[in-house]
């Protein structure tokens, strides 16, 4: 995912202290004939995209790759604006949720990118915690670069992935899995209302990875969260999102509760994107 607020077009280029957002009809992100177009290509990343997501959902981006799934998630994040449309995140804009008066709304976005954001040279601990600065005055945030707490809620974080037994390692001398369910437990503490993960277990083996999608997957159960992540598989994703919306050069091909997707929707997918690019 993107590391940097972009204006595509215009500029051409756990458990968290806060309580959740009350239970609302209110969509957590509502996108409204979204459009991204970036300079040098031929078509744009997303076209015509509309859709929400409801508290409670746990969505799946599928589709070949360039297909605009990692476009979405930073347009979802207040990260790239959209060159035309309307993107409503946690009922503020995007084209303001940047806004200094917005910070308590972004600290309610969670991000697991595929870069993973850690600082190489600090603690595991210390990466988890930072999940939580948006939450905290300047003073704690501060301290927790010196004394990482809580030490039982991090704990309990890198458990949910597996490696509660890293807390104390430096992050740089982890491996690429146990850098990825790093960024996984940040987010996990951090408890946000919206969860956006990019491809969120690409460096892990298939026993990890079902895993700690069913951790992913748990953060909407209560029905006040949702997730949405951008994933290359398919069954994983049938498997622990309740939707699926299927995008292709661009555009969504379809958008079906997982229990309706079958094979033959999948290997369309794949094989209309084979035929158009030929």
């Amino acid at each position: 995912m993107q590391a940097s607020r972009t204006s595509a077009g215009r500029s051409a280029v756990s458990t968290a202290e806060h309580a959740p957002l009350t239970v609302t009809n209110e969509p957590l992100l509502l996108f409204d004939e979204v459009s991204v177009e970036y300079q040098g290509m031929n078509r744009a990343a997303v076209s015509g995209l509309s859709f929400s997501v409801q508290p409670g959902e746990r969505v799946a981006l599928v589709g070949p790759s360039g297909s605009g799934k990692s476009t979405i998630l930073a347009l979802a994040a207040g990260l790239t604006l959209p060159s035309r449309g309307d993107v409503q995140i946690l009922g503020v804009s995007s084209d303001v949720i940047g806004n200094r008066r917005h910070r308590p709304v972004r600290s309610r976005i969670g991000i697991v990118g595929q870069d993973y954001a850690l600082v190489g040279p600090l603690r595991a601990a210390t990466n988890v915690a930072a999940g939580r600065l948006g939450q905290w005055s300047l003073p704690r945030a501060v301290r927790t670069f010196v004394r990482p707490g809580p030490v039982d809620e991090i704990r309990r974080a890198l458990n949910a992935v597996g490696i509660e037994d890293k807390i104390w390692e430096r992050t740089d001398r982890l491996s690429g899995g146990e850098q990825q369910r790093t960024a996984i437990a940040r987010t996990l503490f951090q408890g946000p209302d919206l969860l956006l993960a990019d491809e969120p277990v690409s460096a892990l083996d298939p026993a990890r990875s079902e895993a700690v999608m069913a951790v992913l997957a748990e953060q909407a159960a209560d029905g006040h969260r949702a997730l949405v992540a951008s994933m290359h598989d398919a069954p994983l994703a049938l498997r622990h999102c309740s939707r699926i919306v299927a995008m292709r050069l661009g555009r969504v091909v379809f958008d079906r509760p997982s229990s309706d997707v079958t094979d033959e929707h999948l290997s369309a997918l794949y094989l209309l994107d084979n035929q158009a690019t030929e």
